[in-house]
């Protein structure tokens, strides 16, 4: 009979799947980030930028919610030096920048600080969203 991976065994594209396909349900836009570097030539991104933005428009004029998203693997996954210097400086120019090894705690906060999009006014943009997210797949 073959082994069944436990949550705590997960990769991070495993992990990275789960909170994807949990964000595209409710209607938040993924952006996936890399740093790239060739010495002498050029770079993108910067150090430490994590692996996902995730963006929920709140209407048509552009206002928007956004979150960071540092995927890591369930076991041993820990942040680099520069992920930590990165995440605290835009956390502290009021970003939100979450950490993410369990799709089970990820969904816990992500109730407590985003569960309003989901209530009243803004319940109708996000049912329009979900649609459009569900059908672009990149």
């Amino acid at each position: 009979m073959p082994r069944t991976q436990s949550a705590k065994d997960l990769k991070e594209a495993a992990v990275d799947r789960q909170v994807k396909d949990f964000m595209l349900l409710r209607g938040w836009r993924c952006i996936r980030f890399q740093r790239t570097v060739i010495p002498g030539a050029f770079q993108t991104g910067e150090p430490g930028i994590p692996d996902r933005m995730y963006v929920k428009y709140l209407d048509h004029a552009g206002v928007c919610v956004a979150v960071w998203i540092e995927l890591k693997r369930a076991k041993r996954g820990k942040l680099s030096e520069q992920q930590q210097k990165w995440r605290d400086r835009e956390i502290a120019r009021g970003a939100v920048v979450l950490e993410v090894n369990d799709i089970d705690v990820f969904q816990t906060e992500y109730e407590t600080r985003f569960g309003w999009l989901h209530e009243g006014r803004f319940a109708k943009a996000a049912a329009h969203q979900t649609r459009l997210g569900l059908e672009e797949e990149f």
